[in-house]
């Protein structure tokens, strides 16, 4: 499994379910930055009253509930427009996936998807594995994401088959061609994931991290948000304030979330937050290639260790020490061998024992 994945923000509203649209507060027309606000005049019941002004501002200026900033109420939240989604690209009869549906299809991006969206020599019981499923399920999934348009597969054996995410090349498409960029998940956040008791924490956790990563704040900042765009965001039959409260409970473990009256504030922990993971994560898989390659005998290139993080992030830090072992191996017994591009002589290593451990 892959550290990171991409994920495209159009596929990922789509796969969760698009809301309706519905009211919201509005700016009148303004950019909010435009809008001057005085924070000394908020009342001093608000909840919000203590909370620093540049965590809360924009919020603010388009939801105060007290009505200090004169904005008029009746703009729409309308995520079609916003992730510019075609009514065309919505889940045939409007289907919501199911939690291991969903869970699967994020799993299938972990894994190591080549730019076209092709994954070769995956393992029906490892994915199973990886779920906390049977075989059975794995099978089943495949067989509905391929129906909706999401996936296509080739079956090799009873185990290994093929995975084409069929619409992965389009997540790199600017605004220009209809595009809305794409999010990315941390590997160790989709574990955390896999252990949700329900797909509707599994939904509110990754509409949460979206939000976060749409507001384009710092790992350490709050973002609010509040309970009713949580409702609008969940089927109508957990629409009830105490199961929307459960069902934000259930997140906690992967969110910090403080939450007062209709106003909720969250942000991802630092353990599941993909920026602060990859500085880390930079730092320790150096530390492990200049270990195994020794710092004085092996020495690289800036861009050549670059490389060598770069293809630990892609195919996972264990393949890539393998790989390297075997690079290590060959320098020393071939004398004569000469290599000039150190990560794709690494790479061609990884695909072979990947190839190899799947036809064993």
């Amino acid at each position: 499994m892959r550290e990171f994945a991409r994920i495209g923000k159009k596929m990922l509203i789509t796969v969760l379910g698009v809301t309706p649209n519905y009211k919201r507060g509005s700016d009148q027309g303004h950019s909010l930055e435009e809008v001057e606000v005085d924070f000394s005049t908020c009342p001093s019941h608000c909840e919000l009253k203590d909370v620093p002004i540049e965590d809360k501002a924009t919020y603010c200026k388009q939801n105060c509930q007290y009505q200090i900033f004169s904005l008029p109420k009746g703009i729409y939240v309308n995520e079609m427009h916003r992730y510019r989604i075609q009514k065309d690209e919505l889940l045939k009869n409007k289907k919501r996936l199911s939690k291991y549906q969903l869970l699967q299809f994020i799993l299938y991006h972990l894994m190591t998807v080549d730019s076209n969206g092709f994954i070769k020599y995956v393992s029906i019981k490892a994915i199973a594995s990886l779920l906390g499923c049977n075989v059975r399920t794995v099978k089943n999934n495949n067989i509905e994401l391929s129906k909706l348009g999401l996936i296509s597969t080739m079956k090799y054996t009873s185990d290994i088959f093929s995975v084409h995410i069929t619409k992965y090349k389009e997540y790199h498409q600017s605004r220009k061609q209809n595009g809305s960029g794409y999010f990315r998940i941390s590997k160790e956040l989709f574990v955390q994931l896999v252990s949700a008791k329900s797909v509707n924490e599994i939904r509110a956790s990754l509409r949460l991290a979206l939000e976060q990563d749409n507001k384009s704040i710092s790992a350490e900042e709050y973002a609010i948000t509040t309970y009713q765009d949580i409702k609008q965001s969940l089927p109508k039959n957990i629409s009830y304030p105490k199961i929307i409260k459960k069902t934000l409970e259930g997140v906690t473990g992967s969110f910090d979330i403080q939450s007062k009256d209709s106003i909720v504030m969250f942000k991802l922990r630092p353990e599941f937050n993909e920026k602060l993971l990859r500085a880390k994560k930079e730092k320790q898989f150096t530390q492990q290639i200049r270990s195994i390659l020794g710092e004085t005998t092996y020495k690289l290139s800036p861009e050549d260790m670059n490389d060598l993080v770069q293809l630990s992030m892609e195919y996972g830090v264990t393949y890539l020490c393998e790989a390297l072992s075997l690079y290590k191996e060959q320098v020393s017994n071939e004398e004569e061998l000469v290599v000039e591009n150190v990560g794709g002589f690494v790479r061609s290593l990884i695909k072979k024992t990947v190839f190899q451990k799947f036809i064993a």
